[in-house]
């Protein structure tokens, strides 16, 4: 979020947080800034927001660790009941009726007719750990129903898209300090536009105006780094 569209959401006449009856949901609270965050619960404790709105914020918080910073500020300041969804990884014998059920609705939203999965694009599904959870899962099975030309999504297509998934998870994931030292410009430059592209779940126009470039460089970068 820019500080444009930050600032109209809290102080614009027009802005949902002034209205009654609707559901928000702040996706990736987690990643909010310290600033941002401040910002929103003193709006929503001082207007009283809960009254008005039905609010859902959302976060990922990995196995074994404790809530985020923002998160935990937010339980503090007021009440709300938090649910904690299981990791899509330790519910893999569902993966099948969660992935036949999205199906559905990608038939429904995008006008398709695919009837299913080949056996072993199933399986493929299953045995994928999905470290970034059903965000991760709804975007792959999209991506799979737009590309897919035939009736039932076929393992190829799955493998191509899970091997660039792994690849993307680990450009983006956390490195050490150590590790960040030792990264060329052109590492860090790709590191920063994989990040920029998973945080905009694929999509390239709007990775390339958060990160203010073109999307012309932002593949440029991308296609020499893949070459080297």
């Amino acid at each position: 979020t820019n500080e444009k569209s930050w600032d109209c959401l809290l102080n614009h006449y027009k802005s949902p947080l002034n209205d009654r009856g609707n559901t928000i949901h702040f996706q990736n609270f987690d990643c909010i800034s310290s600033e941002y965050g401040e910002e929103l619960l003193a709006l929503i404790v001082s207007t009283d927001l809960p009254r008005r709105e039905r609010l859902l914020f959302s976060c990922t918080c990995p196995e074994g660790q404790s809530l985020p910073e923002p998160a935990r500020k937010l339980m503090q300041a007021i009440s709300c009941i938090p649910l904690m969804l299981p990791t899509l990884r330790s519910r893999e014998d569902e993966i099948p009726s969660l992935a036949s059920l999205y199906l559905g609705n990608l038939n429904l939203e995008m006008g398709k007719q695919l009837s299913g999965f080949e056996p072993q694009a199933l399986q493929q599904l299953r045995r994928y750990s999905w470290p970034d959870n059903y965000t991760q899962f709804k975007r792959v099975l999209q991506e799979l129903a737009s590309l897919s030309n035939s009736y039932y999504i076929q393992s190829s297509a799955v493998s191509e898209i899970l091997s660039r998934e792994k690849s993307l998870s680990m450009i983006t994931s956390p490195v050490s300090r150590n590790e960040q030292e030792a990264m060329t410009l052109d590492q860090i430059i790709r590191q920063a536009i994989e990040q920029a592209l998973q945080n905009n779940n694929g999509n390239q126009s709007a990775a390339a105006k958060q990160l203010g470039i073109g999307r012309t460089t932002m593949w440029r970068h991308l296609n020499q780094n893949s070459g080297r």
